[in-house]
């Protein structure tokens, strides 16, 4: 399918590289018959082919093939760039790994990460140590204060915070609650 390239939509802020070749697209927009098509979403947002795109805009084409792939969030589309970068092309450089590696990690995509940007679990959990401590403080912080809300049991916490049971089971045993020497639980006030 060909896409008028002036309703390709770049959005930098979901493209994986920090630098763009501009050797690269010299080279290809010598070629651009023999390039494959970029790939775009429903909302024609480029997922792969940046270098492509501007070869084709250097070589003054107005139309580009394209393969349209139906995308449900902005990080979908910022990884599945990743991803397509990793399998041909110009790879991206370790400095792109670890930039999307820190932006995109979340505690729960830590796997999917590593593989899409082909990189070691030790290189990986290297880079996001920081952001993992963050993340994990805050996601205690939120599990203890989701707990101490009367209405919630520890498995109603579990469910609302995607984690499993024995974490809140674990975090909530290992506080220390201080309660006032003359606390009396359930007793009415006249």
């Amino acid at each position: 399918m060909k896409k008028q390239i002036k309703e390709i939509i770049i959005r930098m802020d979901l493209y994986p590289r920090q630098d763009v070749d501009n050797k690269k697209i010299q080279e290809y927009s010598e070629h651009v018959d023999l390039l494959p098509p970029i790939i775009i979403n429903q909302d024609n947002i480029l997922i792969d082919g940046l270098h492509r795109l501007r070869a084709n805009k250097q070589a003054d084409n107005k139309e580009i093939e394209v393969i349209i792939e139906k995308t449900e969030s902005e990080n979908e589309v910022y990884l599945r760039a990743i991803e397509t970068n990793a399998t041909h092309g110009l790879q991206l450089s370790m400095k792109d790994k670890q930039s999307v590696a820190v932006k995109l990690y979340d505690l729960k995509n830590r796997e999917r990460l590593i593989k899409s940007l082909s990189i070691s679990p030790r290189a990986f959990d290297g880079w996001v140590s920081t952001k993992a401590k963050q993340l994990k403080e805050n996601l205690n912080e939120t599990i203890i204060l989701e707990y101490l809300k009367a209405e919630n049991t520890h498995q109603t916490v579990a469910d609302k915070l995607g984690v499993g049971r024995s974490t809140i089971t674990e975090l909530v045993g290992s506080c220390k609650f201080a309660v006032p020497d003359n606390f009396t639980p359930f007793h009415n006030h006249k």
